[in-house]
């Protein structure tokens, strides 16, 4: 295999145009040149683009002037507040929100003052207001938990949900990274030790779910645990009998149930359907969840739960309809059917007609979960039957059409989904299902524009394989963790010849996929399995293991200590298990291309 070529690019960019100074963004392709990257500035191309005149640029300038000062004030802010035990959850939370007393500090609940796993302690006041954090920034995302009240109550019986909530809401919280990252083995230890020893409950249900959703930093596909969290969420609901909420009493006798509780109980089960989907469908795999009596009822009641919450589990319900027509057929080896044109051009006028109706009322994060439903519909027009060659020209035709549809609705998710969540700086708060739809947009832009060469515009798709690049870089904490393995491949393939045969003959050329039984996320695998044999020719391979943690202790930034709320007494002479190379997957190490992710 020949070493990939480093694309040239004539045109800089629109920073290094308007400066009038070199610009290397050819070469760091798909990083930021080097100056927008020291910067922090978006990198992107643009060829129409003209220079503003001194006057604007000045006026330009005095606006970002402004907005550095109005950011150094807020952290200036942010920094006095953390100097205060009690409002430490995040210097994301206004002063008057931080000291304004919370609903939760008088409620009963059976938590103790101080939680204890392993090495690390959190204090009650601490949790409180990293319960907080949590409900301001990342429940009206995935709304299934019941006012807090109740989960307070709920943690005190579940230490599962109890560090569950640490793990995911401590993720945007200023300096607490090596903090989160000291959590990723013990609390993988709980959760496994909860499975087994907990007695079934909604709280154990819940902490599953939430791990699923925002999931703790992992090397390899195969290292992530949410798969298995989700089976162990689904059959604990369902010794539960959340499956059956008219008959509750045949699964748990004896129990008493208000409202509140039967609310939560029916949304804990809604959430195990939405997570097991958008899971199954990342790995490629069909979910173990299909549309049941209660997912019906709820979506054929409006007011049968909250509004978001509700166009997420229609959508899954819409994804899990057409996977299992599209990639589930029994009568073939990989699962695929034989024509799925007329299934997809259905599925399409459904999510249409979604999209129509709720539109004007729906959330971003509604919106991500749309695009991405769509992005994996569109992929399964990849992977017609292998008897192509005998299609009509018109049907081939359709196919081409559709597969430039795919191309431009990718550019389109990943220029919206990228700016958004870069000038919002959400990114923390993104939950799986949004980075799984980013990466599958990612890749499917590079089949297209690198290995297939459709006719695109080449100058849209590479800003926005740039600006996805640069988010998930953002969200690698460590070198050889997920993101950033995703980045690597990014970067290979993004710098790979275009291919090598003509505009007619490419025309005419039908594209296929070595990987096809991973349904809508095959396109995806396919360039993942194409990225591993760079290892063959000894390119771009990562160390054997991951850097070792050494925890200097923990604090929300350098110079105030929190010990008296998060404590790691030994965590100096201690080594973290999640960075040894024993216990990694490495799919994608030296050691060969064979294993699996």
């Amino acid at each position: 295999m020949n070493p990939p070529a480093k694309r040239h690019k004539g045109v800089a960019c629109v920073h290094c145009r308007q400066m009038k100074l070199r610009c290397d963004s050819g070469d760091r392709f798909p990083a930021p040149c080097s100056r927008c990257h020291k910067s922090g500035r978006d990198c992107s191309i643009n060829p129409s683009y003209r220079r503003t005149v001194r006057r604007d640029r000045l006026d330009e300038l005095e606006r970002e002037i402004h907005m550095l000062r109005n950011n150094l004030r807020d952290s200036s802010t942010s920094v006095n507040r953390v100097k205060d035990p009690v409002d430490t959850p995040s210097v994301a939370i206004e002063e008057q929100n931080a000291r304004r007393p919370s609903s939760t500090d008088t409620s009963p609940s059976p938590i103790s003052d101080v939680e204890i796993l392993e090495q690390t302690v959190v204090s009650r006041d601490l949790f409180i207001n990293i319960l907080d954090e949590y409900y301001r920034y990342y429940h009206p995302r995935f709304q299934f938990l019941p006012p807090k009240e109740r989960v307070l109550q709920g943690c005190g019986f579940s230490r599962l949900l109890f560090w569950a909530v640490v793990a995911v809401a401590s993720k945007s919280v200023q300096g607490c990274t090596e903090f989160r990252q000291s959590l990723i083995w013990p609390i993988r230890r709980l959760a496994m030790e909860s499975a087994v020893r907990e007695t079934p409950s909604l709280s154990l249900v819940q902490a599953y779910l939430l791990l699923c959703v925002w999931p703790m930093p992992f090397g390899a596909v195969a290292d992530d645990p949410s798969w298995t969290y989700c089976g162990i969420a689904t059959h604990k609901a369902q010794h539960l009998g959340l499956h059956r909420p008219d008959h509750l009493n045949e699964f748990v006798q004896g129990a008493a149930f208000d409202d509140e509780l039967l609310v939560s109980m029916r949304n804990t089960w809604l959430a195990c359907f939405i997570v097991n989907q958008n899971i199954s469908a990342r790995l490629g795999v069909p979910a173990t969840i299909r549309s049941d009596h209660a997912v019906m009822q709820a979506l054929n009641n409006d007011d049968f739960c909250n509004p978001t919450f509700r166009h997420l589990l229609e959508l899954a319900h819409k994804e899990a309809t057409f996977s299992e027509l599209l990639g589930q057929n029994v009568a073939t080896a990989d699962g695929l059917t034989s024509d799925p044109l007329p299934v997809i051009q259905a599925a399409d006028l459904d999510i249409e007609q979604f999209e129509m109706k709720h539109k004007s009322t729906w959330t971003s994060g509604v919106e991500r979960s749309f695009l991405g439903t769509k992005l994996r519909l569109y992929s399964y027009a990849f992977l017609r039957s292998d008897s192509m060659v005998d299609c009509r020209t018109e049907d081939r035709a359709i196919n081409r059409t559709r597969s430039l549809t795919t191309c431009s609705s990718r550019i389109s998710f990943l220029s919206y989904i990228t700016s958004a969540a870069a000038a919002s700086n959400s990114m923390h708060f993104l939950t799986s299902s949004d980075v799984s739809n980013i990466i599958l947009a990612t890749f499917v832009l590079l089949q297209l524009t690198r290995r297939w060469n459709f006719n695109v515009d080449d100058t849209e798709a590479d800003n926005a394989i740039s600006r996805a690049w640069n988010l998930l870089s953002s969200l690698s904490i460590a070198e050889g963790d997920h993101y950033n393995r995703i980045c690597d491949i990014v970067e290979y393939i993004g710098k790979l010849k275009w291919p090598s045969s003509s505009a007619s003959e490419q025309h005419q050329q039908q594209p296929t996929l070595l990987i096809r039984s991973r349904m809508g996320t095959s396109i995806e695998w396919d360039l993942i399995h194409s990225a591993r044999r760079r290892f063959d020719s000894g390119y771009a391979s990562y160390s054997k293991q991951l850097p070792e943690m050494q925890q200097s202790g923990v604090s929300l930034n350098s110079n105030i200590s929190v010990d008296a709320m998060i404590g790691s007494p030994e965590m100096l002479s201690e080594r973290c298990a999640a960075f040894d190379h024993i216990l990694w997957p490495m799919w994608d190490s030296n050691s060969g291309p064979n294993h699996l992710s």
